[in-house]
């Protein structure tokens, strides 16, 4: 709430259209925290389900450089795989939205943008439209 109030306060008057009203809803505020904290869950113990499966008689008898089994290690290569191909797409992707929005503002309008007048006017909602 204190960073909305601090944008809203750094905002020039008259920015935001009369009809935008800026709260902080708790329904969307709840739902986003809650899938954010199952998601971390979720995350979480694949790596904890992962490390109790370890047998530590066996780690300790181990001999080789490698404490992980063949099949943990497939799993890891393929999570780095699998989020190195996602880090690229989604680079990918906000590299095309950047130059999609750079080319939409050099597009030729056809008319003159340099010589043009607009002003605004401050209106309150309350003067025009009655209450029931």
């Amino acid at each position: 709430m204190w960073i909305l109030d601090g944008i809203l306060a750094m905002l020039p008057p008259h920015t935001l259209a009369s009809t935008v009203d800026p709260r902080l809803n708790l329904p969307v505020l709840l739902f986003a925290v809650g899938v954010t904290m199952f998601a971390g869950a979720l995350c979480g113990s694949a790596q904890a389900w992962q490390a109790a499966r370890t047998s530590v008689n066996e780690t300790l008898k181990q001999a080789s450089r490698s404490a992980t089994g063949h099949g943990r290690r497939r799993l890891r290569h393929a999570l780095v795989v699998v989020e190195f191909a996602l880090a690229v797409t989604l680079l990918a992707g906000a590299g095309l939205m950047i130059l999609s929005f750079w080319n939409r503002t050099r597009v030729d309008l056809g008319i003159r943008t340099d010589h043009i007048l607009t002003f605004g006017l401050p209106v309150n909602n309350e003067r025009f439209f009655v209450r029931r």
